[in-house]
Formats: structure tokens, C-alpha cells, sequence
């Protein structure tokens, strides 16, 4: 039986609906960086290091200042031989405090092979943001 005319109007509009947003993912990497791939959507996509932006957090290298308010040992005595110099053995204090102070902290590693990432799109679903390292709980 042939469509008729108001059957074939209320597809041409179906047809129009938008397409529903993929929104925030969870991705395994494949292969890290500098090279970094992801896997997507059960492995059914992958995104490349030119579909991708990474926050600064997840690289080796990054750095960041911080600073230090707050650092005391428990209350337990502890003992230790100081071999700087000589002059000093068999040393023992019941707690010892740093005053406040800044530092820079490096991360020291990145993002390797089976980890999960957070993944956030654009509007065009064509370049994603790494956001973290996840783990499934």
C-alpha cells in the first residue's frame, strides 16, 4: 500500500529531529602520549591527539605551585642516627613542625595504556577534553 501524502509530511519532519548528544564519556586510553588514542563507545571510536584537548593536570612535567600551611609528626618518639657531619647520633624528638611555606610540586607521571579518562565534548562531538583519570568503582 502506498504512503500517503500526510504519512510521508510526518517523516520529512521525524527526519529533521535533532540527533540526541552523545555528552560525557568514559574512554580507555590505547596508546599514551605524545601519541594519545582513546577508545570510546565500547571500542566502536577512537579519538587522536588532534581530536583532543587535555587539562594540564594529566601531563608529566606539570607543574604547580603550592603552598604549605600546615606539617607536624604524630605524637610517637622517633629516633634516628643523622650521619651528616658526624655530630649528631642517635637523635630523638617527639615531633618536629615545618613553618608555613611555598613549594612547587612536578607530576612525575601521566596517563598510561587501559587507564580511563573522563571525556567531555564540544558541541560538534568532533574534539573532546580530557578532563581526569577515572576509576570505576
Amino acid at each position: 500500500m502506498a504512503e500517503s501524502w500526510d504519512q510521508a509530511f510526518a517523516k520529512k519532519f521525524k527526519e529533521r529531529d535533532n540527533v540526541p548528544k552523545i555528552g560525557n564519556l568514559v574512554g580507555q586510553v590505547i596508546n599514551p602520549f605524545p601519541d594519545i588514542r582513546i577508545s570510546i563507545l565500547d571500542g566502536n571510536g577512537t579519538l587522536t591527539r588532534d581530536q583532543l584537548y587535555c587539562c594540564d593536570h594529566v601531563l608529566q612535567g606539570y607543574k604547580r605551585e603550592i603552598k604549605l600551611t600546615e606539617f607536624a609528626t604524630d605524637s610517637a618518639t622517633s629516633t634516628h642516627k643523622l650521619t651528616s657531619g658526624g655530630s649528631l647520633e642517635n637523635y630523638t624528638y617527639t615531633s618536629m613542625s615545618i613553618p608555613e611555606s611555598t613549594t612547587t610540586m612536578e607530576y612525575t607521571d601521566s596517563l598510561s595504556v587501559g587507564d580511563l579518562v573522563l571525556l567531555m565534548p564540544t558541541e560538534s562531538e568532533q574534539t573532546w577534553f580530557i578532563v581526569d583519570k577515572v576509576t570505576k568503582l
